[in-house]
């Protein structure tokens, strides 16, 4: 048995199958339900550290879209510099590192993360202590607040 393919005509013939290619940004969108607003999956500790040394906060924030991510003491919005503060943000890790603290560095410090569907906060405590010179010796210290 053989068809004869010539044969088939009209409503008959099939036609080519055909499949919908969306434009380029409609493969960027995003839906709704992968957004999330920040959270802390690991908050920010309180830290107690010797004065002159340096302090270095710590934490890791998930959302969709990436949070954007600031440090604050008490209100103060901290800037990076050359000599005080350096901040680093990898992958959700996030670091406030405080170098040569003194005694007017303590207080409270604010990690804020912030995306467009929300924003999260975790506060902690940074307290400096004195360094003092222990008797029976110009080596030994003991440190207390």
């Amino acid at each position: 048995m053989s068809i004869d393919i010539d044969s088939i005509s009209g409503d008959e013939a099939a036609e080519p199958e055909r499949f919908y290619t969306p434009p380029s940004s409609v493969e960027n969108f995003e839906s709704p339900l992968s957004f999330m607003p920040p959270r802390f999956t690991s908050p920010v500790a309180d830290i107690e550290v010797p004065e002159k040394s340096e302090a270095l906060f710590h934490c890791k924030v998930a959302g969709r879209p990436t949070p954007v991510v600031q440090w604050f003491k008490e209100s103060k919005c901290i800037a990076p510099d050359a000599w005080k503060y350096d901040i680093f943000s990898e992958n959700g890790s996030h670091s406030l590192k405080i170098q040569n603290v003194g005694h007017s560095d303590s207080g409270m410090y604010l990690c804020k993360a912030v995306n467009t569907v929300g924003e999260a906060t975790c506060k902690c405590i940074l307290a400096v202590t004195k360094c003092q010179r222990a008797e029976g010796g110009s080596e030994n210290y003991a440190w207390s607040l």
